[in-house]
């Protein structure tokens, strides 16, 4: 993917799962890009800086391009396999 297609599906997913995906710019390239963060929590049981973390990184190298997507497969899996709780999948909705 092209740098300007994942930043439009990462926008996409957070417009379309607000309770659980926020995506925001934490700084520039060299080149001037935006440097991409999604945080992917349930709000309703509070902040990200509250609960325990995953940090993944992808596309730090421009030859390394596998990265983009799987960093992009991994964060659609947290967002798109239904929670196993009733309230948790309420949640979600």
């Amino acid at each position: 993917l092209r740098f300007d297609e994942m930043v439009a599906w990462l926008n996409a997913i957070a417009a379309k799962y607000p309770k659980i995906v926020s995506v925001e710019s934490y700084g520039k390239s060299h080149k001037g890009r935006n440097l991409m963060l999604a945080t992917i929590t349930d709000t309703s049981t509070g902040t990200h800086n509250t609960k325990p973390a995953h940090w993944i990184d992808a596309n730090i190298h421009a030859t390394e391009v596998t990265g983009g997507a799987a960093d992009l497969h991994t964060g659609s899996t947290r967002t798109f396999t239904p929670p196993k709780s009733q309230a948790a999948q309420q949640r979600c909705t």
